[in-house]
């Protein structure tokens, strides 16, 4: 049963953005994982100033994540542990590259081992595995190959049509 007191109109939607009673000196972050379907008057400029990708996890991102939730082994001795764990950590990066983990999944798997260092690197494949397997994996259509640059010609195309 719809409740008709909280309907709200795609027009009353855009009005709220950036009508009469929209407020000002306010940031509205929106996120989308079919920026294609959006309509037009939604994404035009002037409404969305800024339209940004978010891609998959580089092994840069991967290593700063990590020492982020284990700060404690980073260290710039050069000692046989130390050697071993750096190691361990790339390897880690290696299984996890090119597998389409996402930040906010990357986030979730350290949240969930931010206790044990040797379990967060031990699960690497296992973690792949049960991502790529996913339940929440399988509903997500393969993402299109997009990145800042032809999301930005996109924009612009839009705009001047």
């Amino acid at each position: 049963r719809r409740n008709q007191c909280n309907y709200l109109s795609f027009s009353g939607f855009l009005n709220a953005l950036d009508g009469v009673h929209a407020g000002e000196e306010r940031i509205v972050f929106m996120t989308t994982n079919y920026v294609d379907q959006l309509d037009q008057a939604l994404i035009r400029p002037g409404r969305i100033d800024l339209m940004q990708y978010f891609g998959d996890a580089t092994p840069l991102q991967i290593r700063q994540m990590f020492f982020r939730f284990y700060p404690e082994h980073m260290s710039d001795e050069q000692n046989v542990t130390e050697l071993q764990l750096e190691n361990k950590i790339e390897a880690f990066i290696a299984t996890l590259n090119g597998q389409g983990i996402s930040m906010a999944e990357l986030q979730e798997y350290f949240l969930l081992h931010k206790g044990d260092i040797n379990t967060a690197l031990g699960d690497a494949e296992m973690f792949v595995s049960q991502l790529l397997n996913s339940p929440r994996r399988q509903r997500r259509q393969t993402p299109t190959a997009v990145d800042n640059e032809t999301l930005n010609q996109s924009m612009q195309a839009m705009a001047t049509s």
